[in-house]
């Protein structure tokens, strides 16, 4: 069998993006990265990502909480 390979996530200030909110989808929604907390250009599955959202709500969630959105 072959090795597991990490998703690799591509965030920045900036992209428009959807929160997939992780609780039951309470609050989830559009948005536009604000900044990615993250040494140098790697965004590992705990890199914490600010969004502002569009109904004016700010969060701070992990990359696979995240879709590009248009």
């Amino acid at each position: 069998m072959g090795k597991a390979r990490k998703k690799a996530y591509s965030f920045k200030a900036g992209d428009r993006v959807y929160w997939n909110d992780p609780d039951e989808g309470t609050c989830s929604g559009p948005g536009k990265v604000v900044e990615v907390k993250s040494e140098g250009d790697v965004i590992d599955p705990d890199t914490i990502i600010c969004v502002e959202k569009d109904d004016g709500g700010e969060v701070e969630c992990f990359p696979r909480e995240l879709r590009k959105y248009a």
